[in-house]
């Protein structure tokens, strides 16, 4: 398959839970750039970065994710990032994953994001977590009803699973009873 070649012809949310992470600016931007300068995404496709407000002792803003997901691009010219026009596409959602109430509030600002940017509830959920915390986000995003449509809702699980074969298995089924019913 010729990645290079790939378009998304329509519009996407891509909720990056743990955005304020090494891995947001090590893999996640510099690909996002790439993605954008290319126009591979479609332009109504927009970044929602969820993360706790405060985190290692900074209390994160929308500008702040900006910033940081910029850093990753390494682009460094003002006027090439506004070009590339990733900026107003880029979206901060503070929540705790531990936090169950935030799930509702999380999914109210995505349904407005949608709207706004007529996605129809087309979502990629990147788990940017580690493994101890995604049984935790998995649940709250199918009890809030994020993860009903498994041909709009999609989750991409980008750490192992876990340290033990044992806690493997149980992550594989918790995501085989929450995510694969759906498609059946």
């Amino acid at each position: 398959m010729d990645f290079d070649s790939i378009r998304i012809n329509e519009p996407w949310l891509l909720v990056l839970k743990g955005v304020t992470g090494d891995a947001t600016e090590t893999m996640y931007s510099p690909g996002l750039a790439k993605a954008w300068q290319q126009k591979l995404v479609h332009p109504q496709t927009a970044i929602v970065g969820v993360a706790p407000q405060e985190w290692k002792g900074k209390k994160w803003t929308e500008a702040d994710v900006k910033a940081h997901i910029r850093k990753g691009t390494g682009i460094k010219s003002d006027e090439e990032w506004a070009a590339l026009g990733l900026e107003e596409s880029i979206f901060f959602k503070p929540g705790d994953v531990n936090d169950s109430s935030s799930y509702p509030d999380l999914k109210a600002f995505l349904q407005k994001l949608d709207e706004e940017r007529q996605t129809e509830g087309r979502r990629l959920f990147i788990l940017s977590l580690p493994p101890q915390l995604l049984k935790t986000v998995i649940l709250n995003l199918a009890e809030n009803g994020m993860l009903d449509d498994p041909d709009k809702n999609i989750v991409f699980i980008d750490k192992p699973f876990g340290a033990s074969y044992q806690g493997a298995l149980e992550l594989k089924e918790l995501l085989e009873s929450e995510l694969i019913p759906a498609v059946a």
